[in-house]
């Protein structure tokens, strides 16, 4: 059936606004210019949904004592090191080894060693990277998205919310789970699920941007990251395995063969 020609202008109409409106919606970050910011949709209660067996703040804090309380405050650095896949629509290709450094919470630097040579993605607080082979580039998209995983969307930014200047918003119970997001200063959000039963975080949650569907409804694109295999280093609960996916379809992980913490990681070896 060959749709009337008013019909496809009007199609194409809605296409053109609604790419201006995503280039209106870019903003910048802490870490760079990210496109665009949006907040994770609010669920609407569901009238089965369990209400919570404990106030929004106790539920935060439980996390914290679950995730070493003191002890993870103490943190100043970590080195991480262990293997990194990516995922196809075939499956997951080869492992690679994967070293992964952090300092305070503006610092981080990942290097994949690929046969074809190193990648390495990072920041030093004042710029981004995202290097392979000889080319550099400022980090955007899935990069940056990563870097602000490791460092202004990590666990401080749940814990140190007040500090912040941010909003802590009590989005529920998933099942036995507890959820609570962030909502930051410059309108971005960044949801986290707590585990009902040992208090640890299982999951962080964010909006990359919207993709149109055929009738030019942008639909959310949610990243998940999450984190299981959990084990103590140094008095805190560690996760050792990292799983990214864009809305449920896996993308890439990371899983970890030993964790060191306050380690006096230098800050020379954050640079591109």
């Amino acid at each position: 059936m060959r749709l009337p020609v008013f019909f496809l202008t009007f199609l194409f109409s809605v296409a053109a606004v609604t790419a201006q409106r995503d280039q209106s919606e870019k903003r910048r970050t802490p870490l760079g210019t990210q496109t665009p910011r949006p907040q994770l949709p609010q669920r609407d209660r569901q009238p089965s949904e369990p209400t919570p067996s404990e106030p929004v703040h106790g539920a935060l804090q439980r996390a914290l004592n679950a995730h070493g309380g003191q002890n993870l405050r103490a943190t100043t650095d970590s080195i991480a090191e262990g293997t990194f896949a990516l995922y196809t629509i075939e499956g997951q290709r080869a492992r690679y080894p994967l070293t992964l450094s952090r300092k305070g919470d503006g610092r981080v630097q990942r290097i994949i060693k690929y046969p074809n040579g190193d990648h390495r993605t990072g920041t030093n607080a004042t710029q981004t990277w995202e290097v392979s082979g000889p080319f550099t580039t400022a980090a955007r998209g899935p990069a940056l998205e990563f870097i602000e995983t490791q460092t202004v969307r990590a666990l401080p930014n749940l814990f140190d919310h007040q500090g912040r200047g941010s909003r802590l918003r009590d989005d529920r119970m998933r099942g036995p789970d507890r959820a609570l997001t962030v909502e930051e200063k410059n309108g971005r959000t960044t949801t986290y699920v707590i585990d009902g039963a040992r208090g640890l975080i299982t999951k962080m949650e964010l909006v990359s941007g919207f993709a149109p569907d055929m009738l030019g409804r942008k639909l959310p694109i949610v990243e998940s990251y999450v984190f299981s295999d959990y084990r103590p280093v140094q008095g805190i609960p560690t996760a050792f395995k990292i799983e990214h996916f864009t809305n449920n379809i896996e993308i890439d992980e990371m899983h970890f063969t030993s964790v060191r913490y306050n380690t006096g990681v230098k800050d020379d070896v954050f640079h591109p």
